[in-house]
């Protein structure tokens, strides 16, 4: 049998820790020094809903004015930051999408802190990405990502999924079946 150097395996151990620490205070710093210059961060924001999209600012007074899905506009990162706080269903329930950070800045970090890195997983949440995903994906991968996603993007795909039905361009009974099991509504598809 061999012999376990303990000296080796602590080393590891604190290796792996401190690579670990050096991971979390990178995404503190990182978050830190995001909201110490969110007024200079410009953020390109998309409506994707189905309807228009107004939102006015109680600290700063801003607006954000969005008539037709897939406008978009560009805000700082601190608007989108009191958005969280005042009106969060506005970003959470994904009727406002980060389309774009400008400066240098990395998606994923401003995604991370406005808290909706999950909600960005199956797809990039822009209108084009969102119905490219209901109408390419294979059936096998529409149902895999059905099965990850949580109820608030689950809900902008059905009602892009059904927008498109409208439109002729979702064809896949498959996909249709699934969602009504998903949203437990059999009658989703319909009056298509």
């Amino acid at each position: 049998m061999a012999k376990v150097n303990k000296e080796n395996v602590k080393e590891e151990e604190k290796s792996t820790v401190n690579k670990e620490n050096v991971k979390t205070k990178n995404k503190s710093v990182i978050r830190k020094e995001l909201k110490s210059n969110a007024k200079n961060i410009e953020v390109e924001v998309m409506n994707i809903t189905n309807g228009s999209v107004f939102y006015k600012c109680k600290r700063t007074n801003e607006i954000i004015e969005l008539d037709e899905p897939g406008d978009t506009t560009t805000v700082s990162l601190d608007l989108l930051l009191n958005m969280k706080t005042q009106s969060k269903s506005m970003l959470d329930g994904l009727i406002l999408s980060i389309v774009d950070v400008f400066d240098g800045i990395d998606m994923d970090s401003v995604l991370d802190v406005l808290g909706l890195e999950d909600k960005y997983k199956v797809c990039d949440m822009k209108l084009d990405s969102i119905d490219d995903f209901i109408e390419n994906s294979t059936n096998e991968k529409f149902e895999k990502s059905l099965d990850k996603i949580n109820e608030k993007v689950l809900k902008r795909i059905i009602e892009r999924a059904i927008k498109l039905s409208k439109q002729g361009k979702l064809d896949s009974n498959y996909k249709r079946i699934l969602l009504e099991e998903k949203s437990h509504s059999k009658y989703l598809f319909s009056s298509i």
